[in-house]
């Protein structure tokens, strides 16, 4: 973090689930826990991170992207989504 203000990668390694798709069987939940990495992981770290809805799938699932800084460094975060936020167009999320 010392050489960029902030890391974007995707919140998931995979496209939006079906709801409750983790609780199916052992094998659903290891899918879904193995996509779902960068999410589970990084609050461990003690970073702060942000995810931004940026889009959505043709069936109206949200799409997204996900932001980690510094330690203690949550401004720049914030400046950085209302920059994306500003520049973007809403986005319309289906319920599922």
């Amino acid at each position: 973090m010392e050489r960029y203000p902030l890391v974007l990668l995707a919140p998931s390694a995979d496209l939006p689930f079906a709801d409750n798709l983790d609780l199916g069987s052992e094998a659903d939940f290891k899918r879904v826990w193995e996509a779902q990495r960068a999410m589970i992981g990084l609050p461990v770290t003690g970073l702060p991170a942000l995810a931004l809805a940026t889009g959505a799938t043709p069936d109206g699932a949200p799409l997204g992207i996900q932001m980690v800084a510094g330690r203690f460094r949550e401004d720049i975060l914030f400046e950085a989504a209302a920059q994306i936020e500003a520049r973007s167009s809403p986005v319309e999320i289906a319920l599922l």
